[in-house]
This record gives structure tokens, sequence and C-alpha cells, in this order.
């Protein structure tokens, strides 16, 4: 069994736009996994992802979205291709999209595997300062919580999450 690395990506001076470091936060203290999944925050570009990616077997994203007509709190399990319909490649506030640094991991031979899941959390537009998450995304914290678990059970399993919403 390979190592998965469960990487939170935000910014916390920015209310909800930090939910995907809360989580990762959250989960690291629980303590309910095993030696092979790593957590890691990001609150710098995307690229520096390449950092970590070492011998990581599986990846799994968590970060905030905005999408078109997205429910503010839904989650959702997303695949790489997924998530560049929804935002497109170019628009990204980590500076460059999760699909280059993922193309370059890949040509610098970083990632044994490329299995990449993407556990999203819907936001309103984030506030320019706040240091808090606002109640809402608290109330919907737990089902985001959830989410990120059993897909870390199923990619620890050996399975891919997709498609299992």
């Amino acid at each position: 069994m390979g190592s998965t690395l469960v990487i939170g990506f935000g910014n916390t001076l920015r209310g909800d736009d930090g939910v995907g470091i809360l989580a990762v936060r959250s989960l690291r203290e629980q303590g309910r996994f095993g030696p092979g999944v790593c957590f890691l925050e990001m609150e710098a570009a995307l690229v520096n992802l390449l950092d970590h990616l070492d011998g990581v077997d599986r990846l799994l994203v968590v970060d905030s979205i905005q999408t078109p007509g997205g429910t503010p709190g839904q989650s959702r399990r997303m695949t790489l291709e997924d998530l560049v319909a929804a935002k497109g490649e170019a628009v990204s506030t980590h500076q460059i999209g999760l699909a280059r640094v993922l193309d370059l991991a890949g040509r610098l031979g970083l990632m044994e595997t490329r299995q990449v899941d993407i556990c999203a959390f819907e936001i309103a537009p984030p506030p320019d300062f706040s240091d808090h998450p606002t109640d809402a995304t608290l109330r919907d914290l737990p089902a985001f919580l959830s989410l990120i678990s059993s897909t870390i059970r199923e990619a620890s399993a050996g399975g891919s999450a997709h498609g299992n919403d």
C-alpha cells in the first residue's frame, strides 16, 4: 500500500476560503488514519506543491471552490477534469492551476501514479479579510469532513473514489 497525501489549500485570512486548511487540521487532529496518510496545509502558490509530491501514490486535494450557480456549503468529489470544466484552468487563486502543476509533476517523475481526488466545498465570494469562517460554513463542515474521510478510506483501500458520489 502506498502513500496518500491529503493537502488542504486556502487562505485562512479570507474567511471561508480557508475551509480546506480548516478541514485538514481537523482530520489530522482526529488521528483516525494510518501512517500511510499524510496531511499538509498550503496557503502558498500551488507550484509549491511540487516540493511534496515525490513518492506520493495518491493525492487528495481539499479546497474551497466557487462555481457559477453553486450552492454555498455543498460538498462534492471531483476529478481533475471536473475541476477544469467547472472553473477553467486559468482561474485559480493560487497563481497556477492544479492541472498544470500535476502535469509538471508527471513530467518530472515526482508521482508514481496520477491518482488525484478532489474534495471541494462551495463557498460564497469571501471577504477581503476575515480570520473566521462563516457560521454557515461551520454548520456544513461535518458533512465535508465525512466526504473527505470516506475518500481517504477508499483511496487507502486501493480504489479511486471517482464516480462514487
